[in-house]
């Protein structure tokens, strides 16, 4: 068992904390039962380091259950203290996994969606981890599993993105595009079968007026300044979602919802 916050092994979890160590080592923190379970029955999905506190999971019963269930013969147990000190929340579970950063950049992006069936969302600078993990979470329910970040994004990868998307974003395709590729992005998305749908209270349709094949990718703004020109003017189409007169806008997570609800019921005559 370690016991000092000074190991080398528990600095170095430590920093995985922060975005420029996650960068660096292209890892990131996994924390709280449920994600690790799940990440212990995936396929795929190998850690680097399972890191747990036999005392918090013994008290209580979820974390009890959890013990029995697991062979933590190739995990590395530490103190309370120790598992306090690299948790990211205030009633730490006990458990916690190091994995790899899987982001793929836009040359891989390029190459995919020439002859992608697959569906996208767009993220433009949103800057609150809570919206960006609902979004994630969200688009995976509705069978969208690719995830677009515009650099200027809140980082996908924090423990409180990763935690709010429940485990989602080591089940979601990241593709991260910098601020000076968006020119070329845009380029790829007009020569792909794709069309890319913002919304504005300037639309003239709402969005339930549109149909929707699963070729749009929706463009979800950044929270006070919305979708910015360059994407707006690269917009095929733009839909606004109805709402009171006085209601100045929505949520940006719960504008998203309802955009990609919209597709999905469309598609599947819900």
């Amino acid at each position: 068992m370690i016991t000092s916050k000074t190991n080398a092994t528990i600095k170095y979890i430590s920093n995985l904390k922060l975005k420029k160590y996650r960068s660096r080592e292209n890892k990131f923190l996994v924390e709280g039962i449920k994600m690790v379970r799940e990440i212990i029955n995936s396929e795929g999905i190998a850690p680097e380091f399972i890191i747990y506190s036999k005392e918090i999971l013994e008290a209580t019963n979820i974390g009890k259950t959890f013990l029995k269930e697991i062979n933590t013969e190739s995990f590395l147990e530490v103190s309370r203290q120790v598992f306090e000190y690299l948790s990211d929340t205030d009633s730490p579970q006990g458990i916690m996994a190091v994995l790899d950063i899987k982001q793929n950049e836009i040359n891989y992006l390029e190459k995919k969606i020439i002859k992608s069936k697959d569906k996208y969302i767009l993220l433009d600078r949103l800057q609150d981890p809570g919206n960006v993990g609902t979004i994630i979470r969200t688009a995976l329910s509705f069978g969208i599993n690719n995830i677009i970040i515009i650099e200027g994004t809140a980082d996908v990868f924090s423990p409180k993105i990763v935690r709010s998307t429940m485990g989602g974003i080591y089940k979601a395709e990241i593709y991260t595009i910098k601020e000076n590729e968006l020119n070329r992005f845009i380029n790829i998305i007009k020569a792909s079968e794709y069309i890319l749908i913002g919304t504005s209270l300037k639309a003239k349709k709402n969005i339930h007026e549109e149909k929707y094949t699963g070729k749009e990718i929706f463009v979800i703004g950044n929270e006070a300044n919305g979708i910015s020109i360059e994407l707006e003017t690269a917009c095929n189409k733009l839909v606004k979602i109805p709402m009171e007169e006085t209601i100045e806008s929505l949520n940006a997570s719960v504008a998203a919802s309802i955009c990609m609800y919209e597709m999905y019921k469309n598609m599947t005559g819900g």
